[in-house]
């Protein structure tokens, strides 16, 4: 989970608790964080005579994948001991569904909220975040907050404050690890972080990091290529779980916000046909394609398989249905065409 979610779940969890007594008539505040097995529900309420009330509260909108786990919560719930009073459940989202909201409340003791049916503004709560996050700032961190904020820049480095202060890189790192406490950087890699402008409060307004400009700062050399190439491209609709980095050094899988960045090891004669692209106004890596004079796009392709013969038999196959033409073929090592 990202940083802009976390706090986010916790603006809202602290304004539910602060509105009970308005949005839960007669149920105080019993426990935080009750735990479930090996999960928690955020708010366990009681009322006068002991009848038990539980709030989950969702940072986001409450979709159909989430059946399931609001019913398992539930469940969970029933089988706490000693077993609670009359129990209801209620899960709060920013949206949700009718036909979901429905689906859910057929189970007796079930009902699901918005923000905006219980009268909690998201928007008012994110401007006073914004207010009191300018308000901990002291005045070079807030120099550097403006200008980013101005230059619209996505990614931060200790060669950014270096160069925009004419400081130390002690300094500068210090000044970085300042900010990412107080949430206006969350760290992509050693040294790189992405800026968190006050107006981003939550998912649906904050620019999610893109992963191919996180994954630009993680290695150089680099390009983007193999599945991650093809995506790029348009020659697969598939969303990639895992993006594939091409480069000179050895590297282990890198992981950040649940995204797998997976660093392939070429040899420098075969470290060729990339281009730049912009993303989001970054400059990123990424293997080049071209069209024969049938039309059918092979570079990207070609290089998926061609690169591999560092790595030797014992890497997976290509992937299924790539057709290489017999000319293309020819040259591929032959342990790669089985």
């Amino acid at each position: 989970m990202s940083t802009i979610q976390v706090r986010r779940g916790e603006l809202l969890t602290s304004s539910v608790i602060d509105n009970l007594p308005k949005l839960f008539p007669g149920y105080h505040l019993y426990e935080k964080e009750k735990l479930l097995g090996n999960r928690t529900v955020d708010l366990h309420l009681k009322d006068q005579e002991g009848n038990d009330l539980f709030v989950e509260i969702k940072a986001s909108k409450i979709t159909k994948r989430q059946i399931g786990q609001i019913i398992d919560y539930y469940s969970a719930i029933l089988n706490l001991e000693p077993q609670p009073k009359n129990t209801r459940f209620v899960v709060i989202g920013d949206s949700v569904d009718e036909n979901i909201r429905k689906q859910l409340e057929k189970i007796n003791n079930i009902s699901v909220k918005t923000y905006d049916e219980l009268g909690i503004s998201i928007q008012q709560l994110m401007d006073y975040e914004a207010k009191r996050r300018r308000r901990e700032l002291t005045p070079t961190e807030a120099k550097l907050v403006a200008r980013w904020e101005g230059t619209k820049t996505s990614i931060i480095s200790v060669e950014t404050v270096c160069r925009e202060l004419h400081c130390t890189r002690n300094y500068a790192r210090t000044l970085l690890h300042r900010l990412e406490k107080k949430r206006w950087l969350e760290r992509v890699a050693k040294g790189a972080y992405t800026f968190i402008p006050a107006e981003y409060g939550y998912d649906e307004r904050f620019p999610v990091m893109e992963p191919l400009i996180a994954g630009s700062r993680l290695v150089k050399p680099y390009y983007f290529s193999y599945t991650t190439a093809n995506s790029y491209y348009g020659f697969t609709t598939q969303m990639p779980s895992t993006y594939f980095i091409a480069t000179t050094k050895k590297k282990p899988q890198y992981i950040w916000r649940n995204t797998a960045f997976q660093f392939v090891t070429l040899s420098k004669k075969k470290f060729f046909g990339f281009k730049d692209v912009y993303i989001d106004d970054v400059n990123v890596r990424m293997a080049e394609h071209c069209h024969d004079l049938r039309g059918h796009n092979w570079k990207v392709e070609y290089k998926q398989i061609a690169d591999r013969s560092d790595h030797g038999p014992n890497q997976k196959s290509p992937p299924e249905g790539l057709q290489v033409p017999s000319e293309i073929s020819k040259k591929i090592p032959r342990w790669v065409r089985r």
